[in-house]
């Protein structure tokens, strides 16, 4: 007796369906990682963007209460900025490279004042900070110091491995769906082929009687398969008209 795993190898029905899912599903896993890919290109690019706007904003705001020592609306403006939850830490260094003010996050909502030697791990983005002085008030603009912003990418991967998640449950769906959509459109197939298969077992055990010649089987809706149903049928007539007139010759 055969064994199973020989038996399936050697069915046209499984191997259509085996064919017809890895060919879907590879289909799906190619413009899965296609739109990963992108998805990742777009979000890099926006996180850069967000990125330089971040430190472009914040070295132009602090600007004036750098320049006038008013460390609370330093403070206020880290705050501000800190509700970015792509923002983990700042710091803002005077003309000196003296820390004047910082903020970190502590958890996912709350953020509390950093000191110099807590460095958060992290994306540096830096920008100098400059004091434009009133027209006819100075030669120009004067460096007064500048902002470290340290960015996480946890935003970013997260929102990358949703995707994964997304596309691997939607493959998995999709091909069990196709599965059953095999499942049933295959047997509308070698069902009739099935019923034939075993008639023409049985007609090729007769011996030769009359009365041991097969039914004739139901024509199926399906075109094809009703031909070929329909031609096995006139065979049978064929083979009991014979029979009869064999027997009656006798």
């Amino acid at each position: 007796m055969e064994s199973l795993p020989s038996v399936l190898t050697r069915s046209l029905q499984f191997r259509l369906s085996v064919i017809f899912v890895a060919v879907a599903t590879a289909t799906l896993a190619a413009f899965g990682i296609l739109g990963q890919y992108r998805l990742a290109a777009e979000l890099g690019e926006n996180f850069a963007e967000m990125k330089q706007a971040t430190v472009q904003r914040l070295a132009s705001s602090l600007a004036s209460p750098l320049w006038d020592v008013n460390r609370e609306s330093v403070d206020n403006t880290l705050a501000a900025e800190m509700l970015r939850p792509e923002v983990a830490a700042i710091h803002v260094f005077d003309v000196g490279n003296r820390l004047f003010a910082a903020r970190v996050r502590k958890g996912e909502e709350e953020t509390q004042p950093s000191g110099q030697d807590e460095i958060p791990p992290g994306i540096a983005a830096e920008f100098p900070i400059d004091h434009q002085p009133a027209e006819g008030q100075g030669p120009g603009a004067v460096r007064i110091g500048r902002v470290v912003v340290f960015f996480t990418r946890d935003q970013f991967d997260a929102t990358l491995k949703r995707n994964w998640q997304y596309k691997l449950l939607e493959v998995l769906a999709i091909d069990t769906l196709l599965i059953l959509l095999m499942f049933v459109s295959l047997r509308n197939v070698f069902g009739p082929l099935g019923r034939l298969r075993d008639a023409l077992f049985a007609e090729a055990r007769r011996q030769g009687r009359r009365e041991e010649i097969a039914d004739e089987l139901p024509l199926s809706p399906y075109r094809e398969l009703g031909e070929v149903t329909q031609g096995f049928n006139l065979v049978l007539r064929k083979i009991g008209e014979e029979a009869a007139a064999h027997e009656a010759e006798l």
